[in-house]
């Protein structure tokens, strides 16, 4: 069995924290847009009468998809950080094993 003595998990830690900052903002653009969808019909007027307002009805719906999509990658940057930390765990194990038996 072969036996991982080194892993950069500060660095896999910074990517997850990178990952979870890009899910934020691609959150807070998903949140601009639809903001900008409601508008349509009655603010701005870019497109009016019933089509437009059917149209914007049914986009409204796909909201809570768009949002499962920043709350997924998150989850995911999430397990990474858990990974990172049991593979840091696990190598300094197998670190302190090999010392103690260096000593033996």
């Amino acid at each position: 069995m072969s036996t991982i003595k080194y892993a950069d998990t500060d660095e896999i830690k910074q990517l997850a924290s990178d990952i979870k900052n890009l899910a934020n903002e691609y959150e807070r653009e998903i949140m601009e847009l639809f903001r900008r969808f409601n508008n349509v019909p009655n603010v701005t007027k870019e497109w009016i009468g019933g089509q437009s307002e059917k149209f914007f009805d049914i986009v409204s719906f796909d909201k809570e998809d768009f949002d499962n999509v920043g709350e997924t990658i998150k989850s995911y940057a999430d397990k990474l950080v858990s990974d990172s930390d049991f593979i840091e765990s696990r190598i300094n194990k197998v670190i302190k094993e090999e010392r103690n038996d260096k000593k033996k």
